[in-house]
């Protein structure tokens, strides 16, 4: 009804507003729920998703990278759990040494402690490549990289997962966090 509506159009605004985000923050963001293309960019980068319709109870999700409206890089998630969302993806100043922002991407996998897969495409001086930042507890929102020292660049802080059923159970675990 109206309240789904107003929430529909509250989150189109809030996706607006990373048009011109505070500096270190997510510059753009894409997430999809289901099956289609979807797109998201900056001045200087734009993001591309297909993800695919559910073929025995998963998905695949192809992400491309584009400079200047030019695909650079493509990477794939395949096997998604077609009972959750594709991956988010954001645009996020994370290294200042090229010219381009860096893509973020963040796949839930499933698990019971687990996990979010974490993935950085980073334009280097041969090219893109991507950097597999690995696996982590928790909300995905939270390890959303964010400018924790004021220095314009985004850090992603999250718990050193090694402490998880170390010294006790998962739910007598607690670890320290990780920058």
């Amino acid at each position: 009804g109206s309240t789904m509506k107003r929430a529909l159009g509250l989150t189109l605004i809030a996706m607006a507003c990373f048009a011109t985000p505070a500096l270190g923050q997510p510059q753009a963001t894409l997430q999809a729920y289901q099956e289609g293309t979807y797109s998201a960019a900056t001045p200087d980068l734009g993001i591309l998703m297909e993800l695919g319709a559910e073929v025995d109870g998963a998905r695949t999700a192809t992400i491309s990278v584009l400079e200047n409206g030019v695909p650079v890089f493509k990477t794939e998630r395949p096997d998604l759990f077609s009972l959750f969302y594709g991956p988010t993806v954001h645009i996020v100043e994370m290294d200042d040494t090229n010219d381009v922002p860096e893509v973020y991407i963040s796949t839930y996998t499933g698990g019971a402690h687990c996990c979010n897969e974490i993935d950085i495409l980073t334009k280097t001086a041969s090219g893109w490549s991507e950097v597999d930042f690995g696996f982590y507890d928790g909300d995905p929102e939270a390890l959303l990289p964010r400018d924790l020292n004021g220095d314009g660049l985004s850090e992603i802080k999250t718990f050193d997962n090694r402490f998880f059923y170390t010294f006790a159970s998962y739910a007598g675990s607690s670890a320290p966090i990780q920058i």
